[in-house]
């Protein structure tokens, strides 16, 4: 059996997995969900260590007590592609950001999932990186909003942005890096 521990905020915080080994115990096994180098990752241990801690107390209480180990954490497993958009000088064509259009993130927790599933993408490019939801709201396209965060390379505040007030970062990026 497999447990799953969500966020509101940072998606999925990791998992207990509950199953039986060939000599007949019963192995409970806490995985942190991201990668070790990710500084989320961190955040999201120190939120789901206690909640590990505490339920396998409880079946240990039940069970009776197994041999401690140390918390592993999870890498993200692919699932399925997300569009990319690099940005890059428009003097030296140099890569200067990455936008991501997380079109099935429609929140904060959805944002981070991506997130977490990127950050080796991103990390390694070593660029100014945005995470886009889809757009919500009404009206013409140009004034709909979209949930934007900012991961790298500061983790930003969720913020929801029409595009000619998220577009200007870009273009600043890529005109301003050479002079």
């Amino acid at each position: 059996m497999v447990y799953a521990f969500r966020d509101i905020d940072m998606g999925e915080l990791g998992r207990l997995v509950i199953e039986s080994t060939v000599d007949g115990e019963t192995r409970i096994s806490s995985e942190v969900a991201g990668d070790p180098q990710d500084p989320m990752t961190a955040q999201r241990l120190k939120v789901f260590e206690p909640i590990s801690e505490a339920l396998t107390h409880r079946l240990e209480t039940t069970l009776g007590r197994g041999r401690p180990t140390a918390l592993p954490v999870r890498l993200s497993e692919p699932r399925g592609q997300v569009p990319v958009e690099e940005v890059y000088c428009e003097v030296c064509n140099q890569l200067v950001a990455l936008v991501v259009f997380a079109d099935e993130a429609n929140d904060l927790d959805q944002l981070e999932d991506c997130a977490r599933m990127m950050y080796m993408h991103y990390a390694w490019h070593n660029v100014p990186t945005w995470l886009i939801g889809p757009q919500y709201c009404g009206g013409p396209i140009p004034q709909r909003r979209a949930n934007v965060l900012q991961v790298w390379p500061q983790h930003g505040p969720l913020e929801s942005l029409r595009p000619e007030e998220f577009n200007p970062r870009i273009e600043a990026l890529a005109t301003q890096h050479c002079k």
